[in-house]
């Protein structure tokens, strides 16, 4: 079993840390110049839609009265794996793929290819898991 509260935490990291790194190393790519601004503006919109209903899954249940739950209820560790595999996954994909790619363009590619998936399992791992960690009853 782990604390909620840790899980809720490691979610929340895991989906900072692939924001922050996506737009560090759009910015690391794009030193010099060599991305152009008509590559770089839909590269930074698709960052955004990619991350933002994310981050807003979990602000809806940061700011929801859920979040006066007890620091002490637990998860199962399989709910926690799951739900951080998945989120995991899709919150590093842009990063890596902004580093691994020929292009700013095929990254984004990938993104808009995978993006409709991407966005439904990680919704559902992250919604999944917090619903789990919720404090049943009151």
């Amino acid at each position: 079993m782990i604390r909620s509260v840790v899980g809720r935490r490691c979610l929340l990291a895991v989906l900072l840390i692939g924001f922050v790194l996506s737009f560090a190393f759009l910015a690391w790519v794009g030193r010099g110049g060599a991305i152009s601004f008509q590559a770089a503006v839909p590269a930074i919109k698709k960052l955004l839609e990619h991350y933002v209903p994310l981050l807003a899954i979990l602000a809806g249940f940061y700011f929801s009265e859920r979040v006066a739950t007890d620091v002490g209820q637990e998860t199962s560790v399989e709910t926690f794996v799951f739900a951080t595999v998945v989120v995991g996954i899709w919150a590093l994909a842009p990063p890596i793929l902004i580093a691994t790619s020929d292009t700013i363009e095929a990254a984004i590619r990938i993104l808009e290819t995978l993006g409709v998936i991407g966005t439904s399992l990680t919704s559902a791992a992250l919604v999944f898991y917090f619903s789990k960690s919720a404090k049943v009853g009151t």
